[in-house]
């Protein structure tokens, strides 16, 4: 029985246009396009920032050396902050398991919802400020404040003791989404019952398949 339920969020929750931010920024540096691409979400700084390793200011400071970008902080912020949109059809999902739970007097954590993201600290404070869905989950576990990444195992061990506290559910009482492939294998050498999505029909299989659905 599934227990626990563990969401990626870029991709899942929330949709994600990485070349939003590129067109936005190349008005702002003379290389050309892939550099930027690349600069932004390819190089060992983007690895640090999302590991936690450097801070925002430092992040800004090597990509703008990188590109000789023209832009100041705030702009740059901006720019990297506005690539997401909402997906309203998983957020009316993830309320209505909270809905179920709520009016058939079943304990919060009967279906522990915990967040699981490689991601960092501008990322990540932008989406809990501006997508309020983030807040029907019991935990959130994020590659920058832990200084691990997918597909390291010690995240997915994180994730694993978070979902064993609040619901007490073993590996396999755990549902994985995510959109990757190569992390859904990952999650399943460890016994997580895990499921790629690539479409919102996905995660509704999948709650299907594992009788989540009942009453949603």
């Amino acid at each position: 029985m599934i227990k626990a339920i563990i969401f990626d969020l870029g991709r899942v929750i929330v949709d994600v246009n990485d070349t939003d931010a590129v067109k936005a920024l190349i008005r702002y540096t003379k290389k050309d396009q892939a550099s930027v691409h690349f600069a932004l979400f390819y190089s060992k700084h983007y690895e640090n920032f999302t590991l936690g390793r450097i801070l925002p200011a430092e992040f800004y400071a090597a990509v703008k050396k990188d590109l000789k970008l023209t832009c100041s902080f705030a702009k740059f912020k901006f720019i990297w902050n506005n690539i997401f949109k909402h997906r309203p059809k998983v957020e009316q999902l993830i309320r209505k398991l909270k809905q179920k739970k709520d009016k058939l007097k079943v304990n919060s954590n009967h279906y522990s919802l915990i967040l699981l993201s490689d991601t960092n600290k501008l990322h990540f404070e932008f989406i809990l400020k501006n997508y309020p869905i983030l807040k029907e989950f019991n935990d959130v576990v994020v590659s920058y404040k832990h200084n691990c990444k997918k597909p390291s195992k010690k995240i997915f061990l994180i994730a694993l003791k978070k979902a064993k506290s609040l619901a007490g559910a073993g590996p396999d009482e755990c549902l994985y989404l995510d959109d990757l492939i190569e992390n859904i294998e990952d999650a399943r050498q460890l016994g997580i019952t895990a499921m790629q999505y690539t479409k919102f029909h996905d995660l509704v299989a999948a709650f299907k398949r594992f009788g989540i659905n009942r009453g949603i």
